[in-house]
């Protein structure tokens, strides 16, 4: 199994909903309309990514959503088939599209609901900005173990014993409607039922130290820029992925280390191009201190535009 891990997250969502809650009250407005004007840039986050992933000449069919948690998307994409020159094209060119993921403006205005006609007569302090900055982390995922077909085998007697029956003794099929409801409302899997038949979809979701480690790294992930994991800045393929040409410590924060790099493109095993403009690397090593659970240091990156100055390390 090998697959990029990919968490696409929004910087200090919790602020732009209380900010959202306290100026629907100034409209006289319910939250939630105003929860809805955010959700929908949120998954402009997404429509964009696929976007560029598409546009980028990468398999779109490889890109799976494994869960959204909030307003952070976990996404895989595939790697099993491809070969070693494949798969370091392909993660190249998905850290370009994460980093020009950045640019792109998610920012939208929070306002009365009157059409465009009204609103040189609103009131000032009417509308609001919201910001949308990501955090995103990437790496690379070799050693998870699926769970979902495993939860829907071990859970689904349990589910049946928990309906009541009319008749004692009178046993749950899988075609009832009660269970079939309950199945969907514990998530054990999407039941779907017709004249004729049944339909089960399980959806895939993984655990694992790899796993547990990568969720780790996103708290360290930020704003502006792409944090990479240790099987991407540290893996054996990594003097393939990156092409240095300057290194110097910063000294504001001297637990990280800049460099200037380019994205390498293999074109066979002897020679590469690069992608695109110059960027920006800061490594360091976190501690085991560092990672609850972990148990071992772990190398880490944060890669972003040469020319981007909003980008602030954590320390």
């Amino acid at each position: 199994m090998a697959f990029l891990s990919i968490s696409i997250d929004i910087c200090d969502s919790t602020r732009s909903k209380a900010t959202l809650r306290s100026h629907a009250s100034n409209l006289d407005l319910e939250p939630t309309e105003l929860y809805k004007r955010f959700q929908e840039h949120v998954l402009m986050v997404e429509d964009t990514f696929w976007t560029l992933l598409k546009h980028n000449g990468l398999d779109i069919t490889k890109l799976f959503l494994i869960k959204s948690i909030g307003d952070e998307v976990w996404y895989s994409y595939d790697l099993n088939g491809l070969e070693e020159l494949q798969k370091l094209r392909t993660t190249a060119k998905i850290i370009d599209l994460l980093v020009s993921l950045h640019t792109k403006c998610f920012s939208f205005s929070a306002g009365p609901p009157e059409g465009p006609d009204d609103w040189d007569s609103s009131t000032p302090g009417s509308f609001v900005q919201i910001d949308l900055p990501l955090k995103i982390t990437l790496d690379v995922t070799y050693d998870a173990f699926e769970v979902g077909e495993l939860r829907e085998r071990f859970l689904a007697s349990p589910v049946a014993s928990l309906i009541d029956k009319e008749t004692a003794g009178d046993p749950v099929r899988a075609g009832d409607d009660e269970y079939i409801n309950l199945c969907n409302r514990l998530g054990l899997a999407t039941r779907v039922k017709t004249d004729s038949r049944l339909f089960s979809t399980v959806r895939s979701d993984y655990i694992g130290w790899e796993v547990d480690r990568f969720f780790r790294l996103t708290k360290f992930a930020a704003r502006n820029a792409v944090l990479l994991g240790p099987s991407v800045i540290s893996g054996h393929d990594a003097d393939a992925l990156f092409s240095y040409s300057n290194s110097f410590p910063i000294t504001k924060n001297e637990k990280w280390k800049l460099h200037q790099v380019s994205l390498k493109i293999p074109v066979d095993c002897n020679s590469y191009t690069t992608l695109g403009s110059r960027l920006k690397l800061a490594t360091r090593t976190l501690q085991p201190s560092d990672q609850k659970g972990i148990g071992e240091k772990t190398e880490i990156g944060i890669i972003h535009g040469e020319h981007q100055e909003d980008v602030e390390l954590p320390k």
